[in-house]
């Protein structure tokens, strides 16, 4: 468990996770949905089902990246970007997967994660717009992504897996593009 936020005094690094980094991942990811079930969409049952394999599988590929947040060589963030593979045009991006260990949270790092995503998405030709919800009482992830030029699409009423029904608050981000 990452030290308490009064020993802080670090500067996280982000970096691309590989194959190799699955095992952390799989660690951060089932302690995220475990803790906070009330965030994300996904249920810990479901996703611990997963094989060492796809684990290794989900942390990069032609088509997504997860990112990792570390302090040191500790892993204490995550978070992934997707190209939709709902859209055949490969215009759209997904941002998932956020989050930051509570000791490292009011810090700016979700930022750091956030904007790693964004490099990674716009790197791909043809993403055009980038889709990202987050559960309408996530002030700080709100005001995040508003800052980030995010736009609300629509609100949906959703049972989250604690049980909570709260809104559902899909963003879009539109790609500027370049004129010559």
């Amino acid at each position: 468990m990452p030290r308490p936020a009064r020993e802080l005094d670090v500067s996280p690094a982000v970096r691309a996770l590989a194959p190799s980094d699955w095992a952390a991942f799989k660690e951060i990811r089932l302690r995220a949905l475990r803790t906070e079930p009330g965030v994300y969409c996904a249920v810990y049952a479901d996703i611990a089902e997963r094989t060492d394999a796809e684990w290794a599988e989900m942390t990069s590929g032609a088509d997504h990246q997860m990112f990792g947040l570390f302090d040191d060589a500790t892993l204490i963030g995550i978070a992934g970007a997707f190209v939709d593979e709902d859209d055949p045009t490969g215009a759209t991006g997904l941002l998932v997967m956020a989050y930051v260990e509570p000791p490292y949270r009011r810090r700016g790092y979700a930022a750091l994660l956030l904007d790693a995503r964004l490099r990674w998405l716009r790197a791909h030709a043809g993403v055009k717009r980038i889709h990202v919800s987050r559960r309408a009482s996530n002030e700080p992830m709100r005001v995040l992504l508003e800052r980030r030029g995010f736009v609300e699409r629509n609100r949906t009423p959703l049972t989250w897996p604690d049980g909570a029904t709260d809104d559902e608050v899909a963003y879009v981000l539109v790609q500027k593009t370049s004129r010559p």
